[in-house]
């Protein structure tokens, strides 16, 4: 049995035929350590014994034997039980060479779906920071030509404000594709980032609404809002779910006949909030609508004005509302409208202990006045020309000095602190107003401005005293939700 074994490891045989009873090392041993080496337990094992007793079968079974031969062999028999295990060993041996290029395969797969990933890391930071460098210089575009448009108006003639509203336009419409970009990039690197805090839906739509009427009313399109549930408070990302129903609406617009009705409907369910935007427009074909949730997925009915679209915007709502623990789906058939409906759950618990920390502006009162701290001169003169235009009065600083300074010497209702700026950065301006008011007892409302929206930025800026944060460029619609949230006046989007 030993010289066998030491045979089998030099040369190992196609096939091993061992007598039961030998000296030194029985032939259920060598059978045993056969299978438990990983490079011979394919040999096939024939036990060859001249006992009736069961006792040994049932030892050679349990030692992983293929077969039993009964001494003395037949000849015809032994050539039979030899052909069918070596059919098996081939077989085997083919199952294993298959299987070892399979499994090269696999690991050269492997490998490209590595360097993949990496490629496609690289390509979401470099969206990212394309996103980033080209959403400053077109928000300034689109902001600016607005101010000439409004301040222009009745000065010049028609063709040359013409001009400036294609400007406008174009320079929104690049805006809207970086952001979905930028959008992407963030969600395909798992970053997609909610800052959330309790929020009046019925406010969020509302001015959602007011936002596209003028798209609407070019079309001759009715918007129709119906409030059916007793609560509209939900703790959500007001700005993302803005963007969600931004893009139901804007879509239900795009692909509805002039003189037909788009309605937006809030109703609870259970421990839901449900928001559905139904159109009478065109509809969208069946086989479509299992694909349109993903990215750059688009449906092949025309928009009704030409209107252009990145085929990402559904999937950035669907990514928003499950990052919410939400769902989204459409309801629709060809030529009868269509229905989108998204959930948001309603967190009691949370809407609660929002209540308790919720900050509070010192006076409900329709004008505010603003603090602005930003060293950058086109970022400043922006915030301050929109808050100047929903009515507030506004002081403009450049560094963290000059707003520590300010607020020492002037009452506030609201700072809006860039977190980067010389001399004094926001976060350290922020601490000492801090640190006076324990003197004096009055909380003074700031919001962080920052260029980017990291993992754990919020929470940062909450840590070190500050109310909330906006990512810059700063958006009229997220700058008046936040002062919504802060308490202050309701009617300041209707400035926007």
């Amino acid at each position: 049995g030993e010289e066998a074994m030491a045979s089998f490891l030099s040369a190992p045989p196609d096939i091993a035929i061992l007598d039961i009873i030998m000296p030194k090392m029985s032939g259920i041993e060598v059978c045993q350590q056969i299978k438990d080496n990983h490079l011979l337990r394919h040999i096939p094992v024939v036990l060859a014994t001249a006992l009736e007793e069961q006792d040994a079968k049932l030892a050679g079974i349990e030692a992983g034997a293929d077969e039993f031969l009964n001494k003395p062999f037949d000849l015809n028999e032994l050539k039979a039980r030899l052909r069918s295990l070596l059919r098996g060993k081939d077989l085997f041996d083919e199952l294993q060479k298959r299987y070892e290029e399979l499994n090269q395969v696999y690991r050269e797969v492997d490998q490209k779906n590595k360097e993949l990933e990496s490629l496609n890391g690289l390509k979401n930071q470099f969206l990212g920071m394309a996103a980033h460098d080209l959403r400053n210089p077109l928000n300034v575009i689109s902001n600016f030509s607005q101010f000439l448009s409004s301040d222009l108006a009745g000065q010049v003639d028609e063709e040359h404000l013409g001009f400036i509203d294609n400007i406008q336009k174009s320079s929104e419409s690049m805006l809207n594709l970086v952001n979905d970009l930028l959008d992407i990039s963030q969600i395909e690197a798992g970053k997609l980032n909610l800052n959330l805090a309790r929020v009046d839906l019925q406010d969020v739509i509302v001015h959602n609404m007011t936002l596209n009427r003028l798209m609407a009313d070019q079309k001759k399109i009715s918007l129709t809002f119906q409030c059916k549930s007793d609560t509209t408070f939900s703790v959500v990302d007001a700005p993302k779910i803005d963007q969600v129903l931004n893009n139901l609406i804007s879509n239900a617009i795009k692909f509805s006949q002039s003189a037909t009705c788009i309605e937006v409907v809030l109703v609870q369910r259970d421990e839901m909030l449900v928001l559905s935007v139904k159109d009478q427009g065109q509809g969208i074909p069946e086989h479509e609508i299992p694909q349109l949730f993903q990215a750059f997925q688009k449906t092949s009915v025309k928009s009704t004005a030409g209107e252009k679209s990145t085929g990402l915007g559904l999937m950035i709502a669907r990514k928003i509302v499950e990052g919410h623990g939400g769902k989204i789906w459409v309801e629709s058939k060809s030529g009868h409208g269509s229905t989108f409906t998204f959930t948001l759950p309603l967190r009691q618990e949370d809407m609660e202990a929002q209540l308790d920390v919720a900050p509070v502006v010192s006076q409900k009162k329709v004008s505010l006045k603003v603090l602005v701290a930003e060293d950058n001169v086109v970022n400043r003169q922006i915030v301050t020309r929109i808050l100047e235009k929903a009515g507030h009065e506004v002081v403009a600083v450049e560094d963290g000095e000059q707003a520590l300074q300010a607020t020492e010497s002037q009452a506030f209702d609201l700072v809006l602190m860039d977190s980067e700026m010389p001399k004094m950065d926001g976060v350290t301006c922020t601490r000492n107003i801090r640190r006076r008011e324990q003197d004096t007892g009055v909380h003074l409302p700031i919001v962080a401005l920052t260029a980017h929206a990291g993992d754990g930025d919020r929470e940062h800026f909450l840590s070190v005293g500050m109310d909330d944060y906006l990512t810059k460029p700063v958006q009229p619609e997220a700058l008046f939700l936040v002062i919504q949230n802060l308490g202050g006046t309701e009617s300041v989007a209707d400035g926007a």
